[in-house]
Parts: structure tokens; C-alpha cells; sequence
């Protein structure tokens, strides 16, 4: 970061939940450790409004307006305001959030072809002059010494934008706007967490499906970051230890299979083990047969929370609830006969035969046991080869006295409900 002075945007890109976020926090703590100003700020948080240029001006002020440095940010605060008053108007497309830059005045000028038009523009031209050059002066303000103002020991200004490709359309396109006319000085460094995909859409969305998003956005973007493919088996790994659960391997098997053939983005599964975290420590027995038949639960609703609600009513069967969530055109369809895929289907056997209280073999269990014992498609001489003694072994293990998956799926929606009254 010390190379770069600004002005420069540069763009973090990788899909939704790939740990952008946490990229950007510790990549922020790390510059501050070096005594570079840093604000962080969270575009989807203030997409309700109508001007990115407010948002990002506050938050601007906020990171870096305290304490003997105030100054110059008070004079920026003034300058923001004076961009306000002589750039908003209600003549102007509220498409730009009542924030327009040189172009699109010089596109009213032009329309309109009026000396009250053109005494504006100038006026407004000299308004983001002065505004530049209180920003570049808030951003040069901080050095690494007291008294040291030499060139090479300033730290450019850095600005956090995270979630940008998160936010409406038109907000996300008019902050890449903003930040391009108006803040593009020296020693300003913006760094965007985008899905670069995802923000091509958000362009098409204003523009049309022809238009090239990609070069629209080159002009906005400097330099590319692509945070390299998670390893999927640490982070879980991790994950596992965080919540107290190891040396597990049936449980974390299970798991690490679902997730893989899921395609499940790294927030999503945290998000998951987390839940399982919390949903073990609330129940008095947390052995291998409770922590297995949670994560059962916990995949059921991630995968299709309305047949997981019904399954746990008793309203669909085992079998037609497996036969639901591996259709043909589900993105799990080809895990269903793998080891694991069986393991999780003796699970969901295991569970129903448990909440019938029945004595006879479930339809699930029926139709696992036909596929293993038949030469059918040559399953029986792949995964399940392994996965044998395993589904058999948990079909045995039912205890119908102790309903453990019903159990878990009180539990389980007793900690949904009180997460969503916290959000609201």
C-alpha cells in the first residue's frame, strides 16, 4: 500500500461470502498498525439513502475528524456542504441522487444552452475545485511523526467500501460515480469488496442487458485484487474447534461432503456450524447421535426450509422428502447416492422412524437398503461399498423412545426465532 498514493480505486473481487469482509478488516487493522488514516464503510448500510455523497462524506469526516487533526477536516466538512447547495437541484435527474458530476452538468448545458446554465456549471466546477483540494488537504494532514511533513512519509488517505455489490442499482452505480468525480485526489485511496459479476448486473440493470458493464467499470476500477479460492477443509476444520466440536470424523464427514457439493459460500457455512454451536450447547445431552442429528436438521433447512418444516409435521414421508431435495434438477442431485449421501439419507430415515414411533422400516430405509444390496447402476460397487456398515449401523440406532430429531428442530427454531427479534 505504501507505493500507492492515490488517486486510485482499487477493486477486492470475489463471490458473495468468500470473506471480503474479513479481507477488508484485517487488511484495515494492519494499515492502521502503520499509522495509515483508514475509514471503513458499509455501502449496503446506507443504500436508503438517496445521495452516496452525504454517506460517504460523514463517514469520511467521522473516521478522521477527532482529535488534534480536526481541523482540516472541518474544513472538508465545509466544503461538502458548499457541493450540496450548488451541485443538488431539482432540475437534474434523481437519478444521481441530487449529486451531479462535470459530465452530466455539461450534458444539462448543453440541453439547455441558457448564461444562468453556464454561470451554474462554472459555479459548480469551482465548488468541486475547492472540495478537491480540502480533501487532499484532510488527506495529506496525517504523517507518520509529529513534526515530519516530508513527501515520503505521508500515508495516503485509504477508504474501506464494503458490500457495494449488495446495494440497489442505482445507489451502487452512483457511489462509483461519486467516487471517481469528486474524490479522485491525491493521497486518497479508495479499496471497493465487490463480486465483480454481481455489480456487471447492477450496470445492465440501469443500462440494458447490451450494455458492456465491464468496460463501464474499467473506468472506474485501477487495479483488480482476486482473493485467492478458499481451502475449504481448514476453514471447516476451524470452524469445528470453534465450537467445541473435534475428532469427529462421521460428523465433520458429513458436513464437509454437503458443503462441497452444495457449493455453500464460506458466510453461509460459518453462519451453519455457528448455529450448530449454539443449538448443542442448549440441549443437556450433546453426544455423537444429538450432534449428528442436528447437523441433519440444519442441512434440511438450508436446503428447503418449507419440506424441513413439513418433514418435522409429519407431513411428507422420508422418501418423498429425499426424493424433493435430490430432484434432477437440484445442484445436489449427484451426491444423494455417495457415502455421505447416503449417511445423511439414514439420518433422515433414522429421524422419521423415530417421530412415527414405528416398528416396521421406514420408505427411506426401504430404498436405501434396495440400492445397497442391488448391483444397480453399479452403486452398490461404489461410495456405498464404503458407506455399508455405516447406514446400516445408524438405521439400527433409532431409540423410539427419544425423538431427537423432533427435539433438535424446537431447539433449532427456538434460536431462529430469537436471532430474527434481534434484527428486527
Amino acid at each position: 500500500m505504501g507505493a500507492i498514493e492515490g488517486p486510485c480505486v482499487i477493486a477486492v473481487d470475489a463471490p458473495w461470502g468468500a470473506g471480503k469482509t474479513t479481507f477488508l478488516r484485517m487488511w484495515s487493522q494492519h494499515l492502521r498498525n502503520q499509522d495509515f488514516p483508514v475509514v471503513e464503510y458499509n455501502a449496503w448500510e446506507t443504500d436508503f439513502s438517496d445521495d452516496p455523497f452525504v454517506a460517504l462524506c460523514a463517514e469520511m469526516i467521522r473516521g478522521f475528524g477527532n482529535g488534534e487533526d480536526a481541523g482540516p477536516a472541518i474544513e472538508f466538512k465545509e466544503a461538502a456542504v458548499e457541493v450540496i447547495k450548488h451541485i443538488g437541484s431539482n432540475t437534474v435527474e434523481k437519478a444521481t441522487g441530487g449529486l451531479v458530476a462535470p459530465t452530466k452538468l455539461m450534458a444539462d448545458l448543453v440541453n439547455t444552452a441558457t448564461q444562468e446554465r453556464l454561470d451554474k456549471y462554472q459555479k459548480a466546477q469551482k465548488v468541486i475545485e475547492e472540495f478537491k483540494e480540502k480533501l487532499e488537504s484532510m488527506a495529506g494532514a496525517r504523517t507518520t511523526g509529529a513534526e515530519q511533513t516530508d513527501a515520503d512519509d505521508q500515508k495516503p488517505f485509504v477508504v474501506m467500501i464494503d458490500e457495494l455489490d449488495r446495494c440497489r442499482p442505482t445507489y451502487a452505480v452512483e457511489l462509483l460515480e461519486t467516487t471517481k468525480h469528486l474524490f479522485a485526489v491525491d493521497q486518497v485511496v479508495f479499496v471497493l469488496a465487490v463480486n465483480r459479476t454481481e455489480l456487471q448486473h447492477a450496470v445492465k440493470a440501469l443500462y440494458g442487458n447490451e450494455f458492456k458493464a465491464d468496460g463501464y467499470l474499467r473506468r472506474f476500477i485501477d487495479l483488480d485484487v482476486h482473493l485467492p479460492e478458499p481451502n475449504l477443509n481448514n476453514f471447516m476444520n476451524e470452524l469445528f474447534v470453534s465450537i467445541g466440536l473435534k475428532n469427529k470424523a462421521w460428523f465433520e464427514k458429513l458436513l464437509k461432503s454437503f458443503f462441497t457439493a452444495s457449493s455453500t459460500p464460506l458466510r453461509d457455512i460459518a453462519q451453519t456450524v455457528h448455529r450448530l454451536g449454539l443449538v448443542l450447547s442448549s440441549l443437556p445431552d450433546s453426544n455423537d447421535s444429538v450432534a449428528s442429528m442436528t447437523a441433519v436438521a440444519l442441512i434440511l433447512r438450508t436446503l428447503d426450509e418449507e419440506l424441513y418444516h413439513r418433514f418435522a409435521n409429519r407431513d411428507i414421508s422420508d422418501l418423498d422428502l429425499a426424493n424433493e431435495i435430490f430432484s434432477p434438477s437440484s445442484s445436489i442431485s449427484n451426491w444423494r447416492w455417495t457415502e455421505e449421501g447416503v449417511m445423511f439419507q439414514t439420518g433422515i430415515a433414522r429421524a422419521y422412524w423415530q417421530m412415527i414411533n414405528n416398528t416396521k422400516p421406514t420408505p427411506l430405509e426401504d430404498e436405501i437398503q434396495r440400492r445397497i444390496e442391488s448391483e444397480e447402476d453399479g452403486v452398490v460397487n461404489g461410495a456405498l461399498q464404503t458407506g455399508r456398515s455405516i447406514a446400516r449401523i445408524q438405521l439400527e440406532y433409532k431409540h423410539p423412545t427419544i425423538p431427537l430429531f423432533r427435539s433438535a428442530y424446537e431447539h433449532i427454531e427456538l434460536m431462529f426465532s430469537l436471532i430474527d427479534d434481534k434484527s428486527e
